[in-house]
Protein backbone atom coordinates (compact mmCIF):
# COMPACT_ATOMS: atom_id res chain seq x y z
CA UNK A 1 0.00 0.00 0.00
CA UNK A 2 2.92 1.94 0.32
CA UNK A 3 3.34 2.43 -3.18
CA UNK A 4 -0.01 3.73 -4.06
CA UNK A 5 0.52 7.38 -3.42
CA UNK A 6 4.18 7.08 -5.51
CA UNK A 7 2.32 7.54 -8.60
CA UNK A 8 0.93 10.77 -7.73
CA UNK A 9 3.40 12.29 -5.13
CA UNK A 10 6.72 11.35 -6.82
CA UNK A 11 6.26 10.52 -10.65
CA UNK A 12 3.88 13.57 -11.68
CA UNK A 13 5.82 16.15 -9.81
CA UNK A 14 9.11 14.54 -12.14
CA UNK A 15 6.85 14.31 -15.10
CA UNK A 16 6.06 17.53 -14.93
CA UNK A 17 9.64 18.78 -13.80
CA UNK A 18 10.77 16.98 -17.36
CA UNK A 19 8.09 18.51 -19.09
CA UNK A 20 9.03 22.05 -18.39
CA UNK A 21 12.62 21.70 -18.88
CA UNK A 22 11.87 19.97 -22.17
CA UNK A 23 9.85 22.77 -23.54
CA UNK A 24 11.04 25.74 -21.50
CA UNK A 25 7.94 26.70 -20.01
CA UNK A 26 5.58 25.53 -17.27
CA UNK A 27 2.98 23.09 -18.43
CA UNK A 28 -0.60 23.96 -18.72
CA UNK A 29 -3.23 22.68 -16.98
CA UNK A 30 -4.55 20.09 -19.52
CA UNK A 31 -1.10 18.76 -19.45
CA UNK A 32 -1.23 18.13 -15.74
CA UNK A 33 -4.31 16.54 -15.79
CA UNK A 34 -3.34 14.54 -18.51
CA UNK A 35 -0.51 13.26 -16.84
CA UNK A 36 -1.76 12.72 -13.92
CA UNK A 37 -5.01 10.63 -14.98
CA UNK A 38 -2.40 8.59 -16.74
CA UNK A 39 -0.25 7.78 -13.81
CA UNK A 40 -4.06 6.57 -12.14
CA UNK A 41 -4.75 4.57 -14.89
CA UNK A 42 -1.45 2.91 -15.41
CA UNK A 43 -0.23 3.43 -11.66
CA UNK A 44 -3.08 2.60 -9.45
CA UNK A 45 -3.77 -0.82 -10.80
CA UNK A 46 -0.06 -1.39 -11.09
CA UNK A 47 0.44 -1.20 -7.34
CA UNK A 48 -2.56 -2.94 -5.98
CA UNK A 49 -1.30 -5.80 -7.91
CA UNK A 50 1.96 -5.60 -6.03
CA UNK A 51 0.30 -7.23 -2.84
CA UNK A 52 -2.11 -10.31 -3.62
CA UNK A 53 -5.96 -9.67 -2.15
CA UNK A 54 -5.78 -13.00 -0.19
CA UNK A 55 -5.85 -12.93 3.29
CA UNK A 56 -5.33 -16.06 6.34
CA UNK A 57 -7.42 -14.89 9.61
CA UNK A 58 -7.66 -17.73 12.28
CA UNK A 59 -10.85 -19.34 13.20
CA UNK A 60 -10.93 -17.97 16.90
CA UNK A 61 -10.73 -14.19 15.79
CA UNK A 62 -14.24 -14.51 13.90
CA UNK A 63 -17.61 -13.42 14.99
CA UNK A 64 -20.08 -15.57 16.40
CA UNK A 65 -22.17 -15.52 13.26
CA UNK A 66 -19.69 -16.39 11.08
CA UNK A 67 -18.31 -18.99 12.84
CA UNK A 68 -21.52 -20.58 12.98
CA UNK A 69 -21.92 -20.49 9.10
CA UNK A 70 -18.08 -22.80 8.46
CA UNK A 71 -18.68 -26.13 7.28
CA UNK A 72 -18.45 -28.42 9.99
CA UNK A 73 -16.38 -31.80 9.85
CA UNK A 74 -17.59 -34.94 8.30
CA UNK A 75 -16.26 -38.32 9.07
CA UNK A 76 -14.45 -37.39 12.34
CA UNK A 77 -12.59 -34.63 10.87
CA UNK A 78 -10.24 -31.59 12.17
CA UNK A 79 -12.55 -28.79 12.29
CA UNK A 80 -10.70 -26.26 10.37
CA UNK A 81 -7.94 -23.77 12.12
CA UNK A 82 -8.14 -20.98 9.64
CA UNK A 83 -10.32 -19.34 6.42
CA UNK A 84 -8.96 -17.58 3.75
CA UNK A 85 -10.77 -14.38 1.99
CA UNK A 86 -10.38 -11.85 -0.26
CA UNK A 87 -10.11 -8.34 1.14
CA UNK A 88 -10.52 -5.31 -1.45
CA UNK A 89 -8.10 -3.16 -2.40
Amino acid sequence: RLCMPVGNFLIVPLVQWALEHMRGGRPGLLAQVGVTACIFTVWLPFSASLVPPVCSLPVGELEDELKEKLPQPRDGGLPPTHVTYQRGV
